[in-house]
């Protein structure tokens, strides 16, 4: 009785989520383009280097007692062994990061990096317990508090880290935006939620989410090398101006992309955890739930992809115009993500880790000697490595979506056409916008505008492509949205 039709649902729970990442995207993205300007190059391959390490520490939180939390049948020592997993993982990572301190400078050149990383060692107990606090409140469908507190804690974040970044304290930026974040939805969490039995949890208990836990965690630095392998290698052996270069590019695409990926996996996930934690099986809605995203995310990076050679230098500034080729690339890589963002999650709810590690080691072994093989055989300072590199990590990561989305379709009993087609259908508002701006750069108009006016009279004519597209698979499209907000569980009624 008077609960809202899964329409309604699938509306306001895909708007929260998308409205909330845009919020915190628009956050990163600001805080990125305000370190492009303040800092040099090099100096932003520090920075990214600094920022890998730290999403790999954090990371740890986000799987395995995360996910453990998310998916168990409630019992009275669930919340408090993954507490205390969490925090066991805090002590190892804050171990394992100061180790690889006392090494950086002799690896890297440079002083600045560990001058960061000691500095930001004590926020992984903040990100432990934080993590632990947000999958509390996804278990308990609190999903929009969630995102609240999310996006409080981001804007504070990123409005420190531009003021400092204004007033001239460059690196130490980074730290005060990472320990003013953590603070405020620490904060936020403990004035607004309370859990009961957070002190629970036998070491037995422990023992199981650890156990449990064990192959997500060693799918974390898989993951890591697959995605920073290339960082890595590129600073090492060229320079990290060359990682600069690479991950500003980088980050500008996943600031799009992750306004559509991350909402996607939080809803998945949650949908799906909630089927198994009743003992049912996966069913046909990730695909759906794709859809539904994927039509609008998909568009986003066409047209940054076809427009990428007079947007970079209009949002990052002259210096980095060499990075346009290199954010084409990303830009069909970073779609791959949001095929990702559904399989991964059907995979986990379906204990699949082992079939994930599998992949994932393959992925991490490849990423960084591929990147190491291309970088060695490139001159010292070529501005063509850092594409060529993203062209290798497009080819890899294509393999690995495949592969999981071919097990995330066994595991639901979906077929091989029902995926494809989902794809070409999520694919149309994005053909719109792709031939719109392609047509706009051929023409006598848009060869005569200048880049100031170039990149606003592009997203005024992407936007009106992108509802033309949407118009043409609206039928589909709201069918998909039904499932973002509702999974119908056995036993209910239509």
């Amino acid at each position: 009785m008077g609960r809202k039709g899964p329409l309604s649902e699938g509306l306001i729970s895909g708007s929260v989520g998308l409205i909330s990442r845009v919020a915190i995207q628009l956050c990163l993205l600001a805080v990125t383009l305000t370190a492009t300007r303040f800092l040099a190059i090099s100096q932003f391959g520090i920075y990214s280097i600094a920022a890998a390490l730290m999403f790999l520490s954090r990371n740890l939180f986000y799987v395995g007692p995360y996910e453990y939390l998310l998916k168990t049948p409630a019992h009275p020592g669930l919340k408090g062994a993954c507490l205390k997993a969490n925090l066991g993982l805090a002590i190892v990572a804050a171990m394992l990061l100061l180790l690889f301190v006392s090494v950086s400078e002799l690896i890297f050149g440079s002083q600045d990096l560990p001058f960061v990383l000691v500095r930001l060692v004590p926020t992984l107990f903040l990100s432990a317990v934080t993590a632990w606090y947000e999958a509390v409140l996804l278990r308990d469908q609190a999903i929009r508090r969630y995102y609240l507190f999310t996006v409080i804690g981001e804007i504070f974040g990123a409005g420190v880290a531009i003021a400092f970044f204004y007033y001239g304290f460059e690196l130490q930026s980074l730290i005060a935006q990472t320990y003013t974040r953590l603070g405020i939805l620490l904060l936020l969490y403990l004035l607004s939620t309370r859990v009961e039995g957070w002190r629970n949890g036998s070491r037995a208990d422990v023992r199981k989410v650890l156990d449990w836990s064990l192959s997500r965690l060693g799918a974390v630095f898989l993951n890591f090398s697959a995605n920073y392998g290339a960082d890595f290698v590129l600073g090492i052996v060229l320079s990290p101006a060359a990682t600069g270069l690479y991950r500003a590019s980088n980050r500008i695409v996943s600031s799009i992309s992750d306004l559509f990926a991350q909402p996607l996996q939080k809803i998945v996930q949650t949908n799906l955890s909630a089927r198994s934690s009743k003992g049912l099986q996966p069913d046909h809605s990730w695909i759906a739930m794709l859809t539904a995203v994927a039509s609008i995310g998909w568009a986003a990076l066409l047209g940054l992809a076809v427009s990428a050679k007079q947007v970079v230098p209009f949002v990052l500034g002259p210096a980095w115009e060499k990075a346009a080729p290199v954010v084409m690339v990303f830009c069909a890589a970073r779609a791959l993500s949001l095929i990702d963002a559904a399989t991964t999650s059907l995979l986990v709810c379906c204990d699949r880790q082992k079939f994930m590690l599998k992949v994932q080691t393959s992925v991490a072994f490849l990423v960084p000697f591929t990147s190491l093989g291309l970088s060695l055989v490139m001159p010292h300072d070529s501005a063509l490595a850092p594409t060529v590199v993203a062209i290798a990590y497009f080819m890899i990561m294509s393999a690995l979506t495949i592969a999981y989305c071919r097990e995330a379709a066994r595991l639901s009993s979906a077929s091989a056409r029902e995926v494809l087609w989902a794809l070409l259908i999520s694919a149309v508002p994005g053909g719109f916008v792709a031939v719109t701006l392609v047509l706009l750069e051929m023409s006598h108009f848009g060869r005569g505008l200048e880049q100031r006016l170039f990149v606003p009279v592009a997203v005024a004519l992407s936007a009106v492509a992108l509802g033309a597209g949407l118009l043409v698979i609206r039928k589909r499209l709201m069918t998909s949205i039904h499932s973002l907000g509702y999974v119908r569980l056995a036993g209910e009624e239509a």
